[in-house]
């Protein structure tokens, strides 16, 4: 189960994991998108399916750690109703701009921010998600008004980045970097702690002077509470 639509990075995650447990287990493995309310419809799915090891979760941090303090109720207790399995893939955002954004730096994007508060806009995969925060974590740490724009995926909000229906997104760069190439978004700053091999030329928000905007984002393989430890071993094992 991948709780985002088709196309974004939980989905590449899940369609590249499923080919080779098809292969590793000698039988189909079926990727199944049901996104909405920020990963808690496809997750909620997870947690009430048959606890069999049949049906597993591929989900970023925020579903675990974002989200029971997003939402008043969740319809389903991450630390309870879920079982970790094994830790996936990490990697970082990165600050992109339409080319029509008059700033190809961070500290020009700044400038301008502060001259026209509320007009600069960022599209995110969600309220609560990943790049919503580091949004906020920018407009607090250079003291700017940025308006935030959710959808309900990666591709769509890098998209609307692209069209300039927003004026900035964030995203990973594997996921971007033809489009960089391709000059069809501006690069400004990554936030890691270290510059990205696949954009060598993108500083860290640390180089900027804003080391406060830094995230290293998990992506983990749940199954619903209750799977007997042997199958959650096992799969674990499969994918050492």
């Amino acid at each position: 189960m991948v709780p985002f639509p088709p196309g974004g990075a939980t989905d590449i995650i899940g369609r590249l994991l499923a080919a080779k447990m098809q292969e590793v287990w000698g039988q189909p493995v079926v990727v199944e998108n049901k996104p909405g309310a920020g990963t808690v419809v496809g997750t909620d799915a997870v947690a009430k399916a048959a606890p069999d090891g049949h049906t597993l979760l591929v989900a970023p941090d925020g579903t675990m750690t974002v989200n029971p303090h997003l939402y008043e109720k969740l319809p389903y207790d991450p630390v309870k109703d879920l079982a970790p399995i094994t830790l996936l893939v990490t990697f970082n955002q990165m600050l992109l701009a339409n080319p029509g954004v008059p700033a190809d730096s961070l500290q020009n994007l700044v400038k301008y921010a502060k001259a026209n508060p509320g007009k600069v806009t960022y599209s995110s995969f969600g309220i609560g998600s990943q790049p919503h925060l580091l949004g906020e974590m920018l407009a607090y740490e250079a003291k700017v008004d940025l308006t935030h724009v959710p959808f309900k995926g990666a591709p769509p909000a890098v998209l609307a980045a692209v069209t300039g229906e927003t004026s900035l997104t964030w995203s990973s760069p594997f996921n971007v970097a033809a489009h960089v190439k391709g000059g069809k978004l501006k690069a400004l700053a990554i936030a890691a702690p270290k510059r990205s091999a696949l954009l060598p030329g993108v500083p860290t928000f640390k180089e900027l002077g804003m080391p406060n905007v830094e995230w290293d984002l998990w992506f983990g393989l749940f199954a619903p509470a209750g799977t007997p430890a042997a199958v959650v071993n096992k799969i674990h094992g499969d994918f050492s």
